[in-house]
């Protein structure tokens, strides 16, 4: 008897261990041959999709879309197309993964996609944290850096660190300087033909040194509006924010700088944190 209920005991451990928590159903293996039936679909449009599916070498989903009258087929192999059209786009590096369904599915644009594939390449590209101070240093090109407070400063670079830049003048005397008070800078050589080209501010918008050490007191023009006016191919009017004007083409940006030619061929680069607006 002691046994009996022994086994018994033991049966329906094994039956109680057989069985799936609460809240989780069965389910057999994935179908992997693309011809799962959609859900909640009645018996009848199931076999009519599947015999459409099969004539016309379409996905099983996409007919029964056919088959429901949701859709046309015209319409369906039109779709199909659009999403080959899309993976190319994929394939070749023209368009992101993660935007090939929001556009198949109209939630996004193409033309957006496209820009925001651009964008993020061009923030996530090698080059996207240079500073061009660096070859100023590399090839000992004397440069010349507008300051806040309408100063200017000519020399070499001797050091280019992180958070400041040594210039070394022609008299070989060091001067060490914070980068978040520089505005822009160029070429010495390029020097008379560049201030023909910049409008400065009156001194009434003159900031002191410093003004903008604080990120939060900076405007930083997004990288969005600076690839909108790349795009467009057009001269573009810089303002820094000592009211300063400066126009010119947009060439290069990345996080901290932007390159610019002037309609003179002469280059500017800005850095992004000294300007509040571009038209």
């Amino acid at each position: 008897m002691c046994q009996e209920k022994s086994t018994s005991r033991v049966r329906g451990t094994q039956s109680k261990g057989n069985r799936l928590p609460a809240g989780k159903k069965g389910h057999s293996p994935p179908n992997r041959n693309g011809t799962s039936k959609p859900r909640k679909l009645p018996q009848r449009i199931y076999e009519q999709a599947r015999v459409l599916a099969d004539e016309s070498h379409i996905p099983l989903r996409e007919a029964a879309k056919v088959v429901s009258g949701e859709l046309t087929l015209k319409e369906v192999l039109v779709r199909l197309k659009r999403l080959e059209e899309l993976h190319a786009m994929k394939r070749d590096g023209k368009l992101l993964a993660r935007f090939v369904k929001p556009v198949f599915n109209a939630i996004l644009s193409l033309e957006d996609a496209l820009f925001q594939t651009q964008l993020t390449r061009i923030k996530n590209g090698p080059d996207y944290r240079n500073c061009f101070l660096t070859e100023f240093q590399e090839n000992q090109q004397p440069v010349t850096i507008a300051l806040l407070s309408g100063k200017m400063v000519s020399g070499t670079v001797g050091d280019n660190g992180k958070y400041d830049v040594t210039l070394v003048d022609k008299n070989e005397e060091h001067s060490v300087i914070p980068k978040h008070d520089i505005k822009f800078y160029f070429p010495s050589q390029e020097k008379k033909s560049v201030l023909k080209k910049v409008q400065f501010g009156d001194a009434k918008g003159k900031l002191e040194p410093g003004a903008l050490e604080d990120m939060n007191s900076r405007i930083d023009v997004k990288a969005r509006v600076l690839l909108e006016h790349q795009t467009r191919e057009g001269a573009c009017t810089w303002e820094t924010v000592e009211g300063d004007l400066i126009r010119g083409y947009i060439r290069w940006f990345g996080r901290w700088e932007v390159k610019l030619e002037t309609t003179r061929n002469d280059t500017i680069i800005l850095l992004r944190h000294a300007f509040k607006s571009i038209q």
